[in-house]
């Protein structure tokens, strides 16, 4: 049991030691933006599987448009349902703005993505208190990580 508990947390290492590389350490801060337009990292947080790891990046666009990315580590087989909700992440809520599903390829080494551009201003999004998202992959889904959208 106890080298089952070993093997487990090893891989979740591994698994954090490569999104790091794959995405250049980038950490979940804001970072500055170019040309003056926000953006806001989100964490999603773990709510049905352990093993998932996921972030969400909300760049201000012009025209009051915002592109939303999704990342989820290790990237799912198959496709995981995504939204934007109003609900407090314990049970997946009903969507405000669909999302795209995350997709990827496991062999890859790549995370899963989802993006997409909406037609709603960024300080609309974080002024309305939502929550991002992403679903499990099973025949009866359940939230698998969700993450409130504000600034930091």
């Amino acid at each position: 049991m106890r080298l089952l508990a070993l093997l487990v947390v090893l891989a979740l290492a591994a698994v954090v030691a490569v999104v790091l590389v794959t995405r250049g350490g980038e950490q979940a801060e804001p970072e500055p933006p170019a040309g003056g337009a926000e953006i806001v990292h989100v964490e999603l947080l773990q709510v049905a599987d352990p093993t998932v790891f996921g972030t969400a990046r909300f760049e201000e666009l012009d025209g009051g448009r915002t592109r939303v990315t999704l990342e989820v580590v290790p990237p799912p087989v198959g496709e995981q349902a995504a939204r934007l909700g109003a609900g407090d992440c314990t049970a997946p809520s009903e969507a405000v703005h669909e999302l795209p599903p995350v997709t990827g390829a496991p062999e890859s080494g790549e995370p899963g993505r989802s993006s997409t551009e909406l037609d709603v201003a960024l300080g609309e999004l974080v002024d309305a208190g939502l929550v991002a998202e992403v679903d499990t992959v099973t025949p009866e889904p359940e939230l698998a990580l969700c993450g409130r959208v504000v600034r930091r």
